[in-house]
C-alpha cells in the first residue's frame, strides 16, 4: 500500500511512528553489534557468520531506499510539523530552534542516514576483525571479506567527502569540534558526511592498524581518497590521516620505516 492511498491520520499516528521506533531500534542494535562480533568469530558457524552479513546488508539497502521515497519523506515531515501547532508563530519558533534550517530530527533523513551508518559501521567491524581472526576463516574465506571490506570502505569514504564538499554551507564550522562529544546534537542537519563521521573515523582507524601487505594491496584506491581526506574540516579525521601518511605510506615510499 502506497503512503498517497493512506488517510492523514492513518500515516501519522500508525506508519511513521512504527518507522521510527524500528530505526531506532536496528541503530542501537547495530552500534553495539561490534562489541560481540568476536563472539560471534569464536562460534566456528559459518552459517551464522554468513547470515549475519546478510542481515547487515538488507539493513544496509532498506535504510538506503526508505531515505531515498519521496513519499515517506513528506509524511515524515508533517508528523514532525503537525507537533507545530497551526499558528504561525509557532512554525516560526520551531524553526528557529533548529537554526532555521528543515533538515532536521524530525524528518526521515536523520532517521535512515543514521541506520545506514550504523549498517555500514557494523558491517565494516564484522568484516574487519574476521579476517584479523587467524583461527577462523581460511585464505580464501579472507580474500573474499576482504574484497567486501573494502568495497564498504570505498562507498563510504566517496560518498563522505562528496557530502562534505557539498554540504559544508549547511553546517555551522564548530559543529565537527563537537560531534565527538556531542554526538546526540550531530542529527541536527540530516547529511551524510555527519551522520558517517563515526564510521569515517572508525575505517581510519583500521586503515591505521593493517599489515604492510594488507596495505599495499589497496594503496592504489586508498591513497586517492587520504589526499582528498586532508583538506576536511574535521581535525579528528585529519589527524588520523596523519598518522596513516606516517605509519602506512611512509615505509611504501621508503622514507619512514615501520
Amino acid at each position: 500500500m502506497s503512503l498517497q492511498s493512506l488517510s492523514r491520520e492513518n500515516y501519522l499516528d500508525r506508519y511513521i511512528p512504527a518507522l521510527k521506533v524500528r530505526s531506532i531500534a536496528s541503530y542501537m542494535l547495530l552500534k553495539n553489534l561490534p562489541v560481540y562480533a568476536k563472539g560471534f568469530l569464536s562460534s566456528h558457524e559459518d552459517q551464522g557468520f554468513h547470515n549475519l552479513l546478510n542481515s547487515l546488508e538488507k539493513s544496509r539497502i532498506s535504510s538506503m531506499q526508505l531515505k531515498a521515497d519521496e513519499d515517506l519523506a513528506h509524511a515524515f515531515q508533517e508528523s514532525w510539523r503537525s507537533e507545530w501547532g497551526d499558528g504561525v508563530l509557532e512554525v516560526e519558533l520551531a524553526l528557529a530552534a533548529m537554526g532555521g534550517n528543515s533538515r532536521h530530527q524530525g524528518g526521515s533523513d536523520i532517521y535512515f542516514l543514521s541506520q545506514e551508518a550504523s549498517s555500514n559501521q557494523a558491517m565494516i567491524h564484522v568484516l574487519s576483525q574476521s579476517i584479523a581472526n587467524k583461527d577462523v576463516v581460511s585464505i580464501e574465506k579472507k580474500e573474499k571479506m576482504e574484497k567486501l571490506l573494502m568495497e564498504r570502505i570505498m562507498n563510504v569514504l566517496t560518498k563522505f567527502l562528496e557530502s562534505e564538499r557539498q554540504d559544508s554551507n549547511l553546517l555551522d564550522a564548530s559543529i565537527w569540534k563537537n560531534l565527538l562529544s556531542l554526538k546526540s546534537q550531530s542529527g541536527k542537519i540530516a547529511v551524510y558526511c555527519t551522520s558517517f563521521f563515526e564510521t569515517v573515523l572508525d575505517i581510519l582507524k583500521i586503515l591505521i592498524e593493517w599489515n604492510e601487505s594488507q596495505f599495499k594491496r589497496h594503496k592504489d584506491e586508498l591513497f586517492p581518497l587520504l589526499c582528498s581526506l586532508v583538506k576536511v574540516q574535521s581535525s579528528d579525521i585529519r589527524a588520523l590521516v596523519h598518522d596513516i601518511l606516517l605509519q602506512q605510506i611512509g615505509p611504501l615510499l621508503g622514507v619512514i620505516r615501520n
